[in-house]
């Protein structure tokens, strides 16, 4: 049987001197099969929009993306679904969206993808999978990747877009939050208009453990986790 890891992260409004308000939340599976590849299987739900997003998402033991199910509706409305394929020549989706109609795209690679961003918080931890774990002062770039969205929220599409991601590796931290005390990897990501997003992982498993944007104004915490080794 493969290792099961499951959790909760709570999404959360951290206005400075105010009480956390909850927002929202991401209720996750991980199985990691005894050849390294892991697939996450994710809710997200964002009560302030009325939100919901399931995703399905295959990785290769080097962290490289092989496949993804990723479907996001409204209360009262589908906005879309897709598939997508990944391989080491090629980018492959399939989707119906509100917005696109039917569509299929194919996009010839001259390398493997990185990584492929599909909005849950697991998927932008994984990504730090390429991260180097070296403390230096230098900006990492990770290229030759796709996301799903372009908003923020990842509420539209899905389609598959070209994306490069900027990281500072900040070295490690113990950081104790609702589900536990954790040693981690804290790393940075600057984002939109100045703003910089902070996000601690457990060492090997990439796991999220807390995420702050912007500036500490939300907060995204693993209050929940159990393993089946």
């Amino acid at each position: 049987m493969p290792r099961l890891i499951s959790g909760e992260i709570s999404y959360c409004n951290n206005p400075a001197g105010k009480t956390q308000n909850q927002f929202g939340r991401e209720i996750f599976s991980v199985s990691v099969q005894a050849n390294g590849i892991r697939t996450l299987r994710v809710l997200c739900e964002f009560d302030n929009l009325g939100l919901t997003r399931d995703v399905t998402y295959t990785v290769g033991p080097d962290w490289r993306p092989l496949e993804c199910y990723v479907r996001i509706a409204e209360e009262q409305r589908e906005l879309g679904s897709g598939w997508f394929r990944f391989t080491p020549t090629s980018a492959e989706g399939e989707a119906f969206t509100l917005n696109e109609g039917r569509f299929s795209q194919r996009i010839a690679l001259d390398k493997p993808v990185n990584a492929f961003g599909a909005h849950p918080i697991c998927c932008d931890i994984w990504k730090l999978a390429h991260v180097e774990t070296v403390q230096t002062d230098n900006l990492q770039i990770i290229d030759n990747c796709f996301n799903s969205s372009t908003l923020s929220a990842g509420n539209s599409g899905p389609i598959m877009a070209p994306r490069t991601y900027d990281y500072w590796y900040r070295g490690e931290e113990t950081l104790t939050v609702k589900s536990g005390t954790y040693h981690c990897h804290k790393f940075e990501w600057p984002v939109r208009d100045g703003k910089t997003l902070i996000m601690w992982t457990t060492l090997d498993d990439y796991l999220p453990v807390r995420m702050t944007y912007p500036e500490g104004e939300r907060i995204y915490d693993l209050v929940e986790l159990e393993v089946r080794e």
